[in-house]
């Protein structure tokens, strides 16, 4: 057949080997870390905000605060799950090949020795530090695992829970549908380079 078959998936806690082997398979990744926070940037913020006659300066600020704060308040178990999955990710590469119970105890021991936990949970945390002490918005969004940014961005804009994503598919279905999708290009990863 002639068709390109691609797929998009959420960044979550992915490690960047684990991203570049998907891309090479055509799965994409978000450059957020979960779909939902699509609805949190800047450009989608302020989008919505001129369409409800608001301020967008004052409303992506309302929205960046509440969402800082947020995160402040769960620093150690988004650090946690940051490191939970290095280690998942690290463990799956366990050789399958090695046979005997002696070979297969040493690269067990030889593995899980390679893995320096401590190492990874100060890496994150000075991650996250650094995101929150330069208030850096969009780094916050690729690494912020919590789907219910949306529901607190849309609350800050005087929305219901969940109306925030309504009201943006309802845009991009309607005639904001090249803005929102210019909007939301940059946050596709290598996938927007596929889009018309």
């Amino acid at each position: 057949h002639q068709l390109s078959v691609f797929g998009i998936v959420d960044r979550d806690q992915r490690v960047p080997a684990e991203i570049a082997a998907m891309e090479a398979d055509s799965i994409f990744v978000l450059n957020v870390a979960e779909v939902e926070n699509l609805f949190c940037t800047r450009e989608v913020i302020e989008l919505v905000s001129r369409r409800l006659a608001r301020d967008p300066d004052s409303d992506f600020q309302k929205v960046s605060d509440e969402i800082f704060s947020r995160l402040q308040l769960e620093l150690d178990t988004q650090v946690s799950l940051r490191v939970a999955s290095e280690i998942q990710f690290q463990l799956g590469q366990f050789d399958q090949g090695i046979r005997g119970a002696g070979p297969l105890v040493a690269a067990l021991q030889a593995l899980t020795n390679s893995i320096d936990v401590n190492a990874l949970y100060d890496q994150w945390v000075n991650r996250f530090n650094a995101i929150v002490s330069t208030r850096d918005f969009e780094q916050l969004l690729e690494v912020y695992n919590r789907k219910s940014l949306a529901s607190q961005a849309g609350t800050a804009l005087g929305l219901k829970s969940g109306e925030l994503a309504e009201l943006v598919v309802r845009l991009a279905r309607g005639e904001c549908r090249d803005e929102v999708r210019l909007a939301l290009k940059r946050y596709l990863g290598a996938f927007g380079a596929h889009m018309a």
